[in-house]
């Protein structure tokens, strides 16, 4: 429901699978169809991904018994993300019911991508699905864009860093005024902000993506009047992307069929 949702702010779901040796978790925002899906190994593994939900501040999570038996990543996720949380038990994260719903939403071409070394990145998307599955009643097919990403890819930052940092919201107060993304949200949609929003938290480590950034700022800096011209176009764009999820899953009504017609 639109009236319920932040425009500026994703709204995630979260499935996370744990075990004696590895972690998946994996986030999924339905009013976007954007996914998100990462994996670790090793004795740290609950703190990684307690780092990695403090990039999404999920709103629900569905987690494997493991997940659920684990004191600390459960009372993370209902004392400091406020997070309602579901014990999806052992059956909805299997990983050949994993394989099976990953194949039917994202393609062939996207499971093969991921790591046959840790299959709980897998089993931690197919109980994710499984649940949206049960739970939606719905045409979910605008779910289509699947990002995996490896340890490494994103500066990792602990739950006590992001805070200190007021990245998106101040350490008193809990508002985004004040915040570094208060000084720089300057977009005009709220598909911008978002996006804003989800660099702050994931800050690059590669120098060569964060030069292919830099240089498409400069693009725009040195450009004033295209950059004019753009500001005033986008100023009229809706929010195309959650439009477009409530048109798939028949939640639209006329006035979100008259933007995306604009």
């Amino acid at each position: 429901d639109a009236a319920c949702l932040e425009d500026k702010a994703s709204n995630f779901l979260c499935g996370i699978y744990l075990d004696e040796q590895c972690a998946g978790v994996a986030f999924c925002d339905i009013s976007t169809g954007k996914a998100h899906l990462t994996a670790f190994t090793g004795k740290e593994r609950t703190e990684h991904v307690i780092n990695e939900l403090g990039r999404f501040s999920p709103a629900e999570a569905v987690v494997n018994q493991g997940a659920a038996d684990d004191g600390d990543l459960i009372a993370a996720l209902r004392d400091k993300f406020h997070s309602r949380v579901e014990n999806g038990g052992r059956d909805r994260f299997s990983l050949t019911e994993a394989e099976k719903n990953i194949r039917r939403q994202f393609g062939d071409e996207a499971f093969e991508k991921l790591p046959r070394g840790n299959p709980a990145a897998a089993m931690a998307l197919g109980g994710l699905l499984d649940y949206l599955y049960e739970t939606q009643k719905a045409d979910l097919s605008h779910i289509n864009d699947l990002d995996y990403y490896e340890q490494g890819r994103f500066m990792e930052l602990d739950l006590a860093a992001r805070r200190n940092l007021e990245l998106t919201e101040t350490l008193r107060n809990k508002e985004k005024k004040g915040s570094l993304l208060w000084v720089l949200d300057h977009t005009k949609t709220a598909m911008g902000s978002r996006m804003l929003r989800s660099w702050l938290e994931k800050p690059l480590l590669s120098p060569k993506r964060i030069n292919a950034r830099l240089d498409a700022v400069e693009e725009l800096t040195k450009n004033s009047i295209g950059r004019d011209e753009l500001v005033h176009m986008l100023q009229d764009v809706s929010d195309y992307e959650r439009v477009t999820a409530r048109i798939v899953t028949g939640a639209a009504n006329c006035r979100d069929l008259v933007s995306l017609g604009n």
